[in-house]
């Protein structure tokens, strides 16, 4: 998702700057990107790393404003919640969720006082959701969704748009990242979002000032009933 977001300001006319902790796949995508004939670049940095993260925003203070930030890098990790070492559990927190607050509060000033910029925080259909065996990961997201709405309605009367961006099932490497690969391929080919159409529906409703971005029919579908249906039993359903 991160990749075809890039792909998508690119072709809007932006100065993209791809920022992941793995050099080598992003200078693959840089080379996409190039191919297409965006301006870009990457920067290497461990988003989960708050020392990582304050030499990102040092290096991008002294540029030209950001008009555009997508909190894209996020993971997960299926097992059962005592079971999974702890570690674990705190880096998809800080990754998830402490990244994405710490960039919106160094780059949302500066669009703050411009009174100009965008946000997409990336989160998921999971964060209306319980989630047995992907407890740390679900909460996250449902996480990045309350901060998002509570700092869109913070930045309202500032012409700063915050959207958070709530895919479903998509096609990305995150499931064989996140150990849960075959839960991914048992999946119903017509349940599994594209990345690309993820990417513009994104970019369409922050440029709309939408506060949720929830991408396919079937998915609002989910989302709705997930409202709808009793705590326990979400919580039930989750699980199988």
């Amino acid at each position: 998702i991160g990749l075809e977001l890039a792909s998508e300001l690119g072709a809007r006319g932006y100065h993209v700057v791809c920022i992941a902790s793995g050099e080598e796949k992003l200078a693959e995508a840089i080379q996409l990107l190039h191919k297409k004939g965006y301006s870009a670049e990457y920067y290497v940095c461990d988003l989960s790393n708050v020392a990582e993260r304050q030499g990102l925003i040092a290096e991008f203070s002294n540029r030209d404003p950001i008009h555009f930030l997508a909190n894209n890098a996020g993971i997960g990790m299926l097992g059962p919640f005592l079971e999974v070492d702890y570690t674990t559990h705190q880096n998809i927190c800080s990754l998830n969720i402490d990244a994405v607050q710490h960039l919106c509060h160094a780059f949302g000033k500066t669009m703050r006082d411009n009174r100009f910029g965008y946000i997409i925080n990336v989160a998921s259909v999971a964060g209306f959701l319980p989630g047995p065996d992907m407890a740390s990961y679900f909460a996250s997201k449902a996480a990045v969704i309350s901060f998002s709405l509570a700092l869109r309605e913070e930045l309202k009367s500032t012409s700063v748009h915050v959207t958070a961006l709530c895919p479903g099932i998509t096609k990305t490497s995150f499931f064989e990242r996140a150990q849960c690969q075959q839960n991914f391929l048992k999946a119903p080919s017509f349940l599994i979002g594209d990345a690309r159409v993820v990417a513009r529906d994104a970019i369409n409703a922050v440029n709309k000032n939408e506060a949720i971005c929830i991408p396919g029919k079937l998915n609002k579908i989910a989302v709705r009933l997930a409202k709808a249906l009793p705590s326990q039993w979400l919580s039930a359903l989750s699980h199988r």
